[in-house]
């Protein structure tokens, strides 16, 4: 409580009831557990009250240097909220990480993601491999489109021809 009275006064404006309420209403919506997350949450009630008075100074502003200058406060004070957020988050998972162990074997590929949207492209879901990947695996490569079903080359492995060099020897400007 402390820190909104001290924010507001520095603003040099009279603090009314309806400032006390609506911070207070922000930091009672949080839920703080204990008393640092109280104290954050007047921060961040303070940091955003910031930022939000810039953004509105920079429609005020005459000059191109005060709306630089607004505009760089109301960055600062934004990114000091997010950091705020961070360190609210953090606070509440104690500190406990979750690590999440991937394996992707030879020749294998990986998506790691929280979510992944597994829905319909073009009504074609039906159409799409659900198979591991039996090639990472040791097993045979996917069949290709010749008519003998041959397998399509895997990465790494040597092909039958020579790959061209990067190099032209002839020059690409025609001659005059």
């Amino acid at each position: 409580m402390s820190n909104l009275l001290t924010f507001f006064a520095a603003h040099q404006r009279e603090v009314t009831s309806t400032d006390i309420n609506g911070a207070l209403a922000v930091i009672d919506g949080m839920k703080p557990e204990n008393e640092v997350e109280a104290m954050l949450l007047s921060q961040m009630v303070a940091t955003n009250e910031t930022a939000m008075r810039c953004l509105a100074m920079i429609g005020k502003c005459d000059m191109i240097t005060q709306t630089e200058i607004f505009g760089n406060l109301a960055t600062k004070m934004l990114r000091t909220f997010t950091a705020q957020t961070e360190a609210l988050a953090k606070l509440r998972r104690k500190g406990e990480q979750t690590v999440k162990v991937v394996h992707v074997y030879p020749g294998g590929q990986a998506v790691v993601a929280e979510t992944i949207n597994q829905g319909r492209a073009n009504g074609k879901a039906a159409e799409q491999s659900h198979e591991p990947n039996v090639a990472a695996a040791g097993g045979p490569a996917l069949l290709g489109q010749d008519p003998a079903g041959n397998g399509m080359p895997m990465p790494g492995h040597a092909r039958p021809e020579a790959v061209p060099h990067p190099r032209r020897s002839e020059p690409r400007r025609a001659s005059r």
